[in-house]
């Protein structure tokens, strides 16, 4: 989706590589909380654990260890859901700084928004999701909404204050 001068884009596939590909492009990759994720994962196995034991030892006899069985392994599947989900997001997704672009995406789908269109209200400074668990801008530009997550449990992004600087001294350097 692109508006009438190209100020706004979703790019896909080769487009994205040509991008990572310019010199004049600073890529902020995330970092996996891996204390975090190991916890996930374990917590995932004991649940796991605890429903084959509960089938081991009753067979799923009753109305009760069936509900036991059933309630363990759903939530070792969503715990191990939710590994997978930010294993994938720390690998995949990147925000990126160029001098005329601000990029936010992965590997399949990156926005590129022409700065002119950033302002600190745009950037959604102002309503920033912000918790001790989790930090993220909702971008309101051209009509869509576009989600910048700079940290939560589970992923950060690597270089948040390089990568704060380098907006902040963009949305400075474009203010009138």
């Amino acid at each position: 989706m692109t508006d009438q001068t190209n100020r706004l884009e979703l790019l896909h596939g080769p487009d994205i590589q040509k991008i990572l590909d310019r010199e004049d492009v600073d890529v902020y990759g995330y970092v996996l909380n891996m204390p975090a994720l190991y916890f996930i994962v374990g917590l995932a196995l004991v649940f796991y654990g605890l429903g084959a034991y509960c089938w081991w030892q009753t067979h799923l006899t009753h109305t009760v260890w069936k509900a036991l069985f059933g309630t363990a392994m759903l939530l070792g599947g969503a715990l191990s859901v939710l590994a997978l989900y930010w294993h994938h997001f720390a690998t995949t997704r990147f925000l990126a700084i160029a001098e005329d672009r601000l990029f936010v995406g992965g590997k399949e789908r990156l926005w590129s928004i022409d700065w002119d269109l950033l302002d600190a209200d745009k950037m959604g400074f102002q309503q920033m999701e912000l918790s001790r668990l989790r930090g993220i801008l909702n971008i309101r530009v051209g009509g869509q909404d576009v989600r910048l997550h700079l940290f939560n449990a589970f992923a950060v992004l690597a270089d948040i204050q390089g990568f704060m600087y380098a907006v902040l001294s963009k949305l400075e350097s474009n203010s009138p």
